[in-house]
């Protein structure tokens, strides 16, 4: 019983927390409590908590605080996180329970899309399956290959090709992932101009373990 309470004043307060929020100006910084925050739509798919890079930014935000406030917006009645998914993270394991945020409203969820894309193509660590996803989603929305050129600051060959791997069986983009520093962005960019999946496969493994491949290529010309 004091479950079902708890969790009928939590929903009243995170109701009367949106009610506040949506009256404000768009860009107004106001604390939120991380709890309330939903943080599943995000362009990266993975947070990597392990990360040398993550604990970097606990380190910093320890050090020197919040640099670059977490943009929110409402939606279908939750505060959704647009963009700092991983300010929020290390704020939430460093054990803070409220975050300053900026809230956006924006005029349409493609504008959000949009936020959300911008932000993280900054980022130059952006996982470029994540990119590529992003963008197929974006054009299944309505938006021209020109319109995503401009977005992205890349041209339109490349786009298509960020939108091709995304496309790749999942088996091949986890070996990917797991080997991710042996794939240079223009290493998948050449990638992708292979159609045949088999032999996309084969030239993953070559490059993940090149001498093991041309030692199974010589066994089967023998």
């Amino acid at each position: 019983m004091s479950k079902r309470f708890d969790e009928t004043a939590e929903s009243i307060k995170l109701s009367q927390s949106i009610q506040k929020l949506v009256t404000l100006k768009s860009g107004t910084v106001v604390p939120i409590p991380i709890k309330y925050i939903d943080q599943t739509e995000n362009i990266r798919q993975e947070i990597d908590r392990n990360s040398l890079e993550f604990q970097q930014l606990i380190d910093s935000i320890k050090e020197v605080g919040l640099l670059q406030n977490p943009v929110v917006t409402i939606v279908s009645g939750k505060i959704l996180c647009v963009s700092g998914h991983r300010r929020l993270a290390a704020l939430e394991k460093i054990g803070n329970e409220k975050v300053p945020c900026s809230v956006v409203h924006f005029d349409s969820l493609d504008k959000k899309d949009l936020a959300q894309i911008v932000e993280n193509t900054a980022r130059k660590n952006l996982d470029p399956f994540d990119l590529g996803e992003q963008l197929l989603r974006l054009k299944k929305k309505g938006f021209s290959q020109i319109k995503l050129q401009e977005l992205i600051g890349k041209n339109r060959q490349v786009v298509g090709r960020y939108q091709k791997i995304a496309t790749w069986p999942e088996e091949l983009k986890d070996k990917v992932k797991n080997e991710r520093a042996k794939f240079t962005i223009k290493k998948l960019m050449e990638l992708s101009a292979i159609n045949d999946r088999r032999q996309l496969g084969d030239e993953i493994d070559r490059i993940i373990s090149p001498k093991e491949k041309l030692n199974e290529i010589g066994r089967a010309h023998v």
